[in-house]
């Protein structure tokens, strides 16, 4: 179930990428933009888990006019996050997707290396 979530996330994803043509050198996010950007990855993060994030870190790169790929992480209290948001500017409004892997941080606690993989699953929303 989440795998055919996480797979078709990946394909919207992948399908808003290759719509628009990536500049020969993608640019950052005025600052802001990054702002109004921050908020809208939050008020998506909190709908999608029903919970706030801590320690949030974005990393953007604006493809198109309107459209912004970000790498970014974070925590609540049982899992931490990692994964691509895709975040649209749209004519009243931004809308953000994400794509990615959460781990749950107890049971990750207790083991190292690959053994951590079983510790980890697929999420979008």
């Amino acid at each position: 179930m989440v795998r055919t979530h996480l797979s078709i996330a990946l394909t919207a994803l992948a399908a808003l990428s290759t719509v628009v043509s990536a500049p020969a050198a993608a640019a950052t996010p005025k600052p802001d933009a990054m702002v109004v950007i921050h908020k809208t990855v939050t008020l998506t993060i909190t709908s999608g888990t029903d919970a706030y994030p801590v320690a949030l870190t974005l990393a953007c790169d604006v493809t198109s006019p309107f459209i912004t790929r970000c790498r970014g992480g974070w925590r609540d209290r049982r899992y931490s996050y990692d994964g691509h948001f895709i975040v649209v500017d749209e004519d009243d409004a931004f809308t953000a997707l994400f794509a990615g892997t959460r781990t749950d941080r107890a049971c990750a606690k207790h083991r190292t290396g690959v053994a951590r993989r079983v510790c980890r699953d697929g999420v979008s929303f």
